[in-house]
């Protein structure tokens, strides 16, 4: 059925929720689009669905709460997509705050683009406290700012979009989980400190699977980012799950371009990875507290990376392989 349904997955969300509701019920444009919200409680302990239920003052889109004990962002979306009454899906965190045209627009991409099966935006910080002298450097791996240039297709070089605001076609979505689409990347337990590999992952199938992804620069929303989200050792332990997923995600990339995951291509990727690392190593102390930062986390992020290929080794090729039977 044509509409959309916002999916909102929480995890102890009470202090969060009731600001990203009040923006959906802001929403303009929406006379003849008929759209739905969904709760996630993925086994929270505080009042997230009381907060979330008394919040809620629309009359005419309804809101639901579905429980979804199994830990696990991407086990709570797709939850949702299974009780999702529309067609069109977006995810939307419990700390992102859409602009009032988000579901119009979502509706408008999704349903006259054919050949599109997901789309995203742009995340604008909002700080709690004072912005991070480091944060520009890594404002993607927060979902923040703009995808690509402009709008349009995301090129298959990038291959993904934000987790953040991705906006989904469920019936392409439930073929690929129904049909075997592989999950080598299941969801990590902590919401604030996931890396968002599942994200990537399930961009990466769709493009193998011959759709499209689409960025669109008018898809706005603000991201509140609480001050103990940003400190250096949770930038570094989200580097980290970066690194190990990117073992893997790697793997849909050699797909897309054409590559072979072979014996000889893990060990050549091995060695100029380490090569990478030794220069890296080699090259003069920064000067600048952010150049200093970002030279650590450059190093830590290759040792992982290091790591993970050698736990991994020929397996690389028998998951290309599995990959590619399912996504062919």
């Amino acid at each position: 059925m044509k509409g959309v349904s916002v999916i909102i997955c929480c995890y102890n969300s009470e202090s969060r929720i009731q600001e990203t509701l009040k923006c959906l019920e802001m929403q303009l444009n929406t006379e003849d689009i008929p759209f739905e919200v969904l709760i996630i409680d993925n086994g929270s302990t505080d009042k997230t669905t009381e907060v979330a239920t008394n919040s809620w003052k629309s009359k005419v889109t309804p809101i639901k709460i579905i429980n979804e004990p199994e830990l696990g962002q991407a086990n709570a979306r797709i939850t949702g997509l299974r009780n999702a009454k529309f067609e069109y899906c977006t995810f939307i965190d419990d700390d992102n705050h859409v602009n009032p045209q988000w579901i119009s627009i979502v509706f408008e991409i999704l349903d006259t683009k054919k050949d599109v099966a997901a789309c995203g935006g742009k995340g604008i910080a909002v700080f709690e406290g004072q912005e991070p002298y480091w944060f520009n450097h890594y404002q993607s791996s927060y979902a923040i700012g703009a995808q690509a240039p402009q709008s349009g297709y995301i090129s298959n070089d990038r291959g993904y979009l934000y987790g953040a605001g991705l906006s989904i076609k469920k019936s392409i979505y439930l073929n690929l989980l129904d049909t075997g689409c592989p999950r080598f990347q299941t969801g990590k337990i902590s919401f604030s400190l996931r890396g968002g590999g599942e994200d990537s992952e399930l961009c990466f199938a769709l493009l193998l699977k011959g759709f499209k992804l689409w960025y669109d620069e008018r898809l706005t929303f603000n991201h509140f980012m609480p001050a103990n989200r940003l400190s250096i050792d949770n930038l570094k332990k989200m580097q980290i799950a970066f690194a190990r997923d990117e073992v893997v995600l790697s793997i849909y990339r050699s797909l897309l371009s054409d590559k072979y995951t072979s014996k000889k291509h893990n060990i050549h990727e091995y060695l100029a990875t380490y090569y990478r690392f030794i220069k890296l190593q080699l090259k003069p102390k920064p000067l600048t507290n952010e150049d200093k930062l970002i030279h650590q986390i450059s190093l830590l992020h290759k040792r992982i990376y290091l790591k993970e290929l050698l736990y991994f080794g020929n397996k690389r090729t028998q998951i290309r392989d599995r990959i590619k039977n399912i996504l062919s």
